[in-house]
């Protein structure tokens, strides 16, 4: 697979989980949700951004050099300051609520993992700075994977979210 198909088909992956967590925070009804979610697609807006960049990068110079890329999920809060929080978070013991909240968590973890997934198998198949820049994204897809599958734990074990940044 070349770069700038790499590129082209990053920059759809990151935009359907974008689209994704959009929705699901247009569905979820608790506050601490609503904001996990427009937590996840504003850093998937950031890794659109990203790859559009380096496309452009890519078509102007034939060139893509390696570029760092910080994201809220991959230096997280401490477990015990998050749980501090849940004083002010009521306790939901809806089985149907569970439900349909560990199946939105589980679509966001699926297209999670599929992305990962394709990040590693163009990371094989390049070399150099375009091989740094998808390990650099296998990294931070895997700490949404990470995040995801906290929050999920915690909500089956406790029936309510595990509060995040502001």
């Amino acid at each position: 697979m070349n770069i700038e198909i790499a590129l082209k088909k990053a920059i759809e992956y990151e935009k359907e989980v974008q689209e994704l967590y959009q929705e699901l925070s247009k569905k979820s009804v608790s506050p601490v949700a609503r904001r996990f979610y427009e937590m996840l697609a504003e850093d998937e807006g950031r890794h659109v951004e990203f790859f559009h960049r380096k496309l452009r990068e890519w078509l102007s110079t034939g060139k893509v050099t390696y570029q760092n890329l910080a994201s809220p999920f991959s230096a997280q809060k401490s477990v015990a300051k998050d749980i501090r929080e849940l004083a002010s978070v009521a306790f939901d013991e809806s089985a149907a609520k569970l439900s349909t909240e560990v199946k939105m968590l589980v679509k966001g973890l699926q297209l999670e993992e599929r992305t990962t997934a394709f990040y590693r198998e163009v990371m094989e198949r390049l070399e150099g700075d375009q091989q740094r820049l998808f390990s650099k994204f296998v990294e931070l897809e895997t700490a949404h994977e990470n995040v995801i599958k906290k929050q999920m734990k915690f909500f089956m074990e406790n029936g309510t979210w595990l509060p995040v940044g502001k």
